[in-house]
Order: structure tokens, then sequence, then C-alpha cells
């Protein structure tokens, strides 16, 4: 998922919010990350610079120059629910860069990048607009299967992983 942020970051050019997901932000390179902003609620991730404390009930307390900032959004929320899901997708339409409308202006990519269970992919396709990818993320600690979800294409999203085979 690293790689996938990566190449994302590359092709977009502009800053990636991760929405809870600190894992998958100290995983990506020093270069992208300079670029990049951790939302999250554990502070124990406040020496970073790229920290901003984010709790996903009070999505009002998201700073405004952050606001429509972010070419991608990179999201995993604590919690599988409809609710949280519902203000996870808040978040990211705040934080997300808003289409210009123009047709005769070339529009910035808006990325979304999502984990969770497949029972959601109705959700997520109806507040986000992303579709369930054949990659699943491999974490070994749940007792149920990750998927993930985008909303746009990439083939190594498209692709089983070598450990689920």
């Amino acid at each position: 998922m690293a790689s996938e942020v990566e190449e994302q970051a590359s092709a977009t050019g502009g800053e990636i919010a991760f929405l809870s997901t600190p894992s998958l932000y100290f995983s990506i390179s020093p270069t992208t990350r300079q670029r990049a902003r951790l939302f999250d609620f554990d502070v124990q991730w406040a020496w970073d610079p790229g920290f901003v404390l984010y709790n996903y009930k009070h999505l009002e307390a998201l700073p405004v120059e952050l606001k429509h900032r972010f070419t991608m959004v990179v999201i995993d929320p604590p919690f599988i629910t409809e609710e949280v899901w519902k203000m996870y997708a808040k978040a990211a339409k705040y934080l997300l860069l808003k289409s210009s409308g123009n047709e005769g202006e070339k529009t910035r990519k808006r990325n979304i990048l999502c984990t969770t269970v497949s029972e959601n992919a109705g959700l997520l396709q109806a507040l986000l607009g992303v579709k369930e990818r054949r990659f699943k993320p491999s974490i070994p600690t749940l007792v149920y299967q990750f998927s993930s979800f985008s909303n746009y294409e990439s083939a190594r999203l498209d692709a089983i992983n070598p450990e689920l085979m």
C-alpha cells in the first residue's frame, strides 16, 4: 500500500492526507512525507511535523487552512460501522481539493484510497465513489479480511497480493 501511495503522490504532485493511518504514513518515504499530513487522535505522533490532531467525531475542529488542500486522502477508520464511515467521508470531502467545475480547465486528480471490510462496499461507493479492488491488505492480527477501495484505476490494487494466493 505504501508503494501505491508513493506512485499516486508522484502522479498527482499534490499533498496527501492520511486519516487514522499512522503505519502507512510512516511507511512512505521521507520525501513524500514532506507533502503529507497524518490526521490522528493518538498524540503519540505529535512529535512529527505532519501530525494534525483529529477526532472523527469533531469535523469542525479540522484546521480551516487545510480545507480543500489535498489531492489524495487515505482512510482506515478505527471502526467499520456506517456511522463512523459517514464522518470520515465528510472529513475526506472537507480535505480534498474541490472540483473546478469548468469544462475547459484541467481538473487535478482527487484520489481516495480506503481499507475496510468487503461488506462496506456499497456504503463506500455511495459515500465516496470508491470501488472494491482485488488487493487485500494483509493484517494477520484481525479476525476478518480487509479489502482496498479506490476511486481511481490502479494495476497494483487490481492484482491479488501473493500472500493471499
